[in-house]
């Protein structure tokens, strides 16, 4: 799913979850860059998030609505497996980059 610019992006995603009151909620958006770094589980050798909170976690890299700060047209992103490094994206280019929704903060 593309950052922006395109017709449906992670943030219409969000919008979308939203008016549908996705799993009874509203109030879901896109995670921050330190949001998602905090999901690493450094111990484990994939980087993966706790399996327990998050069983099935098998996605990579994911979008976070952080901006690289170097580049107003680069998106930042957490790729989570064999470690994890942070990624970065064209905001528009489609991506093989998935889309975490959160909800709170």
């Amino acid at each position: 799913m593309p950052w922006t610019g395109k017709l449906y992006d992670i943030f219409q995603y969000a919008a979308a979850a939203n008016t549908a009151s996705l799993a009874e909620y509203t109030g879901w958006r896109i995670p921050s860059y330190f949001e998602l770094t905090g999901l690493l589980d450094c111990e484990a050798p994939t980087g993966y998030p706790d399996s327990t909170a998050f069983p099935g976690w098998a996605v990579s890299p994911v979008h976070c609505s952080t901006t690289q700060p170097a580049d107003a047209n680069i998106s930042q992103a957490v790729a989570f497996g064999g470690g994890a490094a942070a990624g970065s994206y064209d905001k528009t280019i489609f991506e093989s980059t998935y889309v975490l929704l959160v909800r709170g903060g």
